[in-house]
């Protein structure tokens, strides 16, 4: 009888032997896994970073271009202005030469 018992006892410690190196291989890929989106991660928040950057530039340029885009407004409603006492005939020669200048001008910041 206790050749019996031995061998239950050493049989099911072999079984339990089988599913701890189960649990062990599972655990091992798990922190393999892990290991990997850790490094995903990592790329991740460095791209993110360079976004973060590329943003912050690109919000700066909007905003210059807007107040640019004022005077630019500004200008053209004053050659619209200046078209217009040309067309009625009233322009003399300064007031084209005033009007030349400012469309350099104009050109110059486009």
């Amino acid at each position: 009888m206790d050749k019996e018992i031995e061998q239950k006892l050493k049989e099911q410690r072999d079984q339990f032997t089988v599913v701890l190196e189960d649990i062990q291989s599972h655990n091992r890929v798990f922190g393999e896994l892990l290991l990997s989106v850790r490094e995903d991660v990592a790329v991740l928040k460095e791209d993110v970073a360079v976004l973060k950057e590329d943003v912050a530039i690109l919000k700066y340029d909007v905003s210059s271009l807007k107040k640019d885009m004022i005077i630019v407004k500004d200008e053209v409603g004053r050659l619209r202005e200046d078209v217009t006492v040309m067309n009625e005939g009233k322009a003399d020669k300064s007031e084209v030469i005033s009007l030349n200048s400012r469309v350099s001008q104009l050109e110059a910041v486009s």
